[in-house]
């Protein structure tokens, strides 16, 4: 090796730890709010990450090793989506569920999914198949295991009235 190739080597060293903290502190941060899961025989109320923006829904749970029992992220459509709309699981650890919410609240549709590991050539997609405006991801298995099913209803805000 040439003296002024190893020379660069401190030099592209210094420069990856750079671009690698600029990952890292490019990670987005969402606000969270109460919410609630609501059916004829119980309300449930839940915390939720928001995301408004497209980068957000785009980086959504990726790359989360947990999401606590009654947490979840809700997305954000600023219109109606159709249902040929589809997530996928790219860079996700965790299994989830993603109910799909029309604009009244109420529950069109859910969906599971599987985690998609990075070097994946391929991520399956997972469509909503209803319209919504909202999409709620909770831990695989949350909405059968707490009796919440398609037809019930979703509230934001504080108090599970």
């Amino acid at each position: 090796m040439k003296a002024s190739q190893r020379a660069r080597i401190p030099v592209v060293c210094l420069l990856l730890q750079a671009m690698a903290g600029c990952v890292h502190s490019n990670e987005l941060s969402f606000d969270v709010e109460s919410a609630c899961l609501i059916n004829d025989l119980k309300t449930m109320a839940i915390d939720i990450e928001v995301a408004r923006s497209s980068e957000q829904r785009q980086q959504g749970l990726m790359g989360r090793q947990i999401l606590h029992e009654r947490s979840g992220m809700l997305f954000v459509y600023s219109d109606t989506r159709p249902p040929s709309h589809a997530f996928w699981m790219r860079n996700t650890l965790i299994p989830l569920d993603i109910a799909f919410i029309d604009r009244s609240g109420k529950i069109r549709a859910i969906n599971s999914m599987e985690p998609c590991p990075s070097e994946a050539l391929r991520c399956p997609t997972y469509p909503s198949g209803a319209a919504f405006e909202l999409a709620l991801e909770m831990n695989k298995g949350f909405f059968a295991q707490n009796d919440f099913a398609v037809g019930d209803r979703f509230s934001r805000g504080k108090g599970c009235d």
